[in-house]
């Protein structure tokens, strides 16, 4: 943790309180709620010490400009900042980084005393997730367009590669509270095939993996990391489901290298033809 400037957020203590602040009522607590969390996780860290201003000063800003300002912590920070506590910690800065800091709270003070911004919804938060499951086998399909610098594609304008859902991970949003929202993972890996149509699953049943790249030696699920907007426009078909599918009695491990769908293309694509899977 450290601190790189003068201003309110330009300390990495202020930073995590102000973002796990806005992470609470992005998943739905009430100020109320989200202020006691945040005493719950941060607190205990700036009691008593020479750091407890910027604990209050931080929450204060945070909920000030959510428009939810609590008094008790704008009391709190407001004693702080009229004490001068904060300013020895600047006592060795530099007279400009000190002269910085005073205005700093200043303008906080300032702000703090001033109307609040009306307290408006929040938005719900961008979620990771998978459209598929775990042992869903799928026919990706990869443009000319999205990967121009490969050079290599004879008259083909696109190709079909076939690839495994190996496992899909769950984790919650936010570890601060429950809620609703989970980022959801998936890991793929890519089977020793290239076409330019869909392929059945009678072709395609015997295939074997490649190992990408990244994992000499090993058979490994890359994470394929997607937000909703990113599937528009994608063909990505499901060939065959498989429920029992299990990575691990396969010899496939998950984790490594993340990437999105533009990302992915180019693996894809530069492994296939490592493989002469390309060759006309």
């Amino acid at each position: 943790m450290g601190t790189w400037g003068p201003a309110i957020f330009s300390d990495d203590d202020a930073e995590d309180i102000r973002d796990d602040y806005n992470t609470l009522l992005i998943v739905g607590k009430s100020a109320e709620e989200a202020e006691e969390i945040i005493f719950q996780e941060h607190y205990d860290e700036f009691k008593g010490s020479d750091i407890e201003p910027v604990f209050w000063f931080a929450l204060a800003l945070s909920e000030w400009k959510k428009g939810r300002l609590s008094e008790k912590v704008k009391e709190k920070a407001m004693a702080f900042i009229d004490s001068g506590e904060d300013l020895a910690r600047w006592e060795e800065a530099s007279k400009a980084d000190y002269a910085k800091r005073v205005k700093a709270l200043d303008d906080l003070k300032e702000k703090l005393l001033s109307p609040m911004p009306p307290a408006k919804k929040v938005s719900k938060p961008s979620l990771l997730y998978s459209p598929w499951e775990c042992g869903d086998l799928l026919a990706y399909r990869i443009d000319k367009e999205h990967v121009q610098e490969f050079k290599d594609w004879g008259d083909r304008t696109h190709i079909y590669a076939l690839l495994r859902v190996v496992g899909v991970e769950r984790e919650p949003f936010t570890r601060l509270a429950e809620s609703e929202y989970f980022y959801e993972i998936p890991y793929v890996v890519l089977y020793e095939w290239v076409g330019e149509s869909i392929p059945r699953w009678e072709q395609v049943k015997d295939i074997p993996y490649v190992t990408w790249v990244t994992f000499v030696n090993s058979i490994a699920g890359i994470q394929v990391i997607i937000e909703k907007k990113d599937i528009r426009g994608r063909e990505i078909a499901i060939i065959k489901k498989d429920s029992q599918f299990n990575a691990a009695k396969q010899n496939i491990k998950l984790g490594g290298t993340s990437v999105g769908f533009a990302g992915l293309d180019r693996k894809i694509i530069f492994r296939i033809a490592s493989l002469n899977l390309l060759q006309e």
